[in-house]
């Protein structure tokens, strides 16, 4: 049975992966690499790039090694990028250069010979047909004042509700710090109360796979191997009967190691001097 007409047209339905050169490619294995050796027409590479790669490219490119892993998943937007993309809000700040048509340069925004005086720094000025008195260098000026006014009042009040913050913040924290946890403290008037962190519990009915989970997750703390000390050569210390920081600090008085090397030592001196000099 001839089947080279059914290949032929199965093979039709698909684009070819096969690409004719006048000399053939260059396999390294070692380096998985394949060197083109062919000349490159400069004149239809500047004259239509995307032609010219497309087609010198194959139809149908095919990934010969499948991947370990899956492709990984888009992350869902959060909240805020949900709410940013309802407002139209972006996260990109304002250039500070921006471009100067007349001059053909990059120029600042504001600031020192910047785009906002352009009006301020023209020679000639066009004036409105209904307005012939009006001062348009002024009015450029004025409005310009007045924006870093209102600059300067959005950030002073940014900053009065940041202190407005700390402080209520230090309050809230000093009431806390007395033995009674503020229980006991004197009230001032029109103080409001402190709201401490709602506890959160698991719900009550949860699916068979979170508690399996909740399961394997203590069955593994409790299969957790003991951890080991270890002294400075990397070999397993060996366990102490004696608490040796709690005998320091019960024999120091709560001082410390050192104060405790220290008055032994004062005291052995002090039994050398008591001691006759024949017993020496």
């Amino acid at each position: 049975m001839d089947v080279s007409a059914l290949v032929k047209e199965q093979e039709s339905k698909f684009k070819s992966t096969l690409v004719e050169k006048e000399i053939p490619l260059e396999v390294d294995l070692g380096l998985l690499a394949v060197t083109d050796p062919n000349p490159t027409d400069e004149d239809e590479y500047k004259a239509n790039l995307e032609n010219y790669l497309t087609a010198t490219a194959r139809d149908g490119p095919a990934t010969m090694l499948p991947r370990t892993k899956p492709l990984p998943k888009p992350k869902p937007p959060t909240k805020w990028e949900r709410f940013a993309a309802t407002k139209g809000i972006q996260k990109t700040r304002r250039e500070r250069k921006v471009f100067d048509e007349e001059r053909q340069e990059w120029v600042n925004r504001w600031g020192k010979d910047g785009k906002n005086k352009d009006t301020e720094e023209q020679w000639l000025t066009e004036v409105p047909a209904n307005a012939p008195e009006l001062c348009v260098l002024q009015l450029s000026i004025s409005t310009r004042r007045r924006r870093h006014g209102k600059n300067a009042r959005s950030a002073s009040r940014r900053t009065r509700s940041e202190r407005k913050q700390d402080i209520a913040r230090s309050v809230a924290m000093a009431k806390v710090s007395t033995a009674s946890m503020g229980r006991f403290d004197k009230k001032l008037e029109g103080e409001q109360k402190l709201r401490g962190e709602k506890r959160k519990f698991d719900a009550n009915e949860t699916t068979g796979k979170d508690e399996s989970k909740r399961a394997m997750e203590i069955i593994s703390r409790l299969d957790r191997p003991k951890r080991q000390k270890t002294n400075e050569g990397g070999e397993v210390a060996a366990e102490s009967v004696v608490n040796v920081r709690k005998a320091i600090r019960h024999a120091s008085r709560g001082r410390g190691g050192i104060s405790l090397a220290s008055r032994s030592t004062s005291r052995e001196r002090a039994a050398l001097a008591r001691r006759p000099s024949g017993d020496l």
